[in-house]
């Protein structure tokens, strides 16, 4: 719902573009979508209305919880970002170093700006890299909301652009992570 706030979608619009992508793809077996961060009644209610069938809550208003979650979609997204559209990488990663003072407030990380290299040094062919350094991976993740009010269009732009890398992305993403849940001498 966080994401949903900032770049100022209902989760109609959200679940209508889901649909969309499922006939785009032409995909004939059921779909779901994710109703994510959710933290009121309220939140639940219109996503229910709206045909949602996975419900993350979030309780981080009621939890003093110091463990810290990677994200997955915005990580993936901005990889391809740095690969495909450097200068908006470059645009995004200002931002985030920029704002991650503020934003840091509604997250329990301990990435350190400090830590996050020099992008003055950085070539573009080594912009994805940011994502695998872990002060830099923090800051992206915490600042992502701020990057879509400032970006959002042009973030939505270059991933519907480069649609198949993004997919890919996802795919190697969650092929990683997926595979040690695989029966041995299986390959996910």
């Amino acid at each position: 719902m966080r994401e949903n706030a900032r770049m100022g979608r209902t989760p109609q619009q959200v679940i209508d573009d889901a649909m969309w992508g499922v006939f785009q793809e032409g995909w004939l077996e059921g779909y779901g979508v994710d109703a994510d961060h959710l933290k009121t009644p309220e939140d639940i209610d219109r996503c229910v209305a709206a045909g949602y069938t996975f419900f993350t809550i979030d309780p981080g208003d009621h939890v003093d919880n110091a463990a810290h979650t990677a994200p997955l979609k915005e990580l993936e997204a901005l990889r391809v970002i740095a690969r495909v559209n450097p200068s908006l990488f470059r645009k995004i990663l200002a931002l985030a170093i920029t704002r991650y003072p503020t934003d840091r407030a509604t997250y329990h990380v301990s990435a350190r700006l400090e830590n996050v290299p020099d992008p003055a040094t950085v070539p573009d062919e080594f912009l994805d890299r940011y994502l695998g350094q872990f002060d830099a991976r923090q800051v992206l993740h915490v600042t992502y909301g701020s990057a879509l009010e400032a970006y959002g269009d042009a973030i939505l732009r270059t991933l519907r652009e480069h649609e198949e890398a993004y997919h890919h992305a996802l795919e190697s993403h969650f092929r990683k992570h997926l595979q040690t849940f695989a029966t041995p001498g299986k390959t996910i």
